[in-house]
């Protein structure tokens, strides 16, 4: 059971330095620097009665 912990052990050791790794060279912008290039959705137009196409059923619009 040690013999078995201690291999556990170094293992979770060995993970934890390859996610340091691979995290450390990250490219993340800080939110004070990025840009709000969020555009606001454009209105679509629903016809009042059409049909759904997957289904063939009618589709009211409320």
């Amino acid at each position: 059971m040690k013999k078995w912990l201690a291999t556990l052990i170094d293992d979770l050791k060995f993970l934890g330095s390859e996610v340091k790794k691979e995290c450390t060279n990250l490219e993340v912008t800080p939110a004070a620097n990025a840009t709000d290039t969020a555009k606001p959705h454009l209105p679509v137009y629903i016809p009042f009665d059409s049909k759904c196409a997957g289904t063939n059923v009618k589709f009211y619009r409320h």
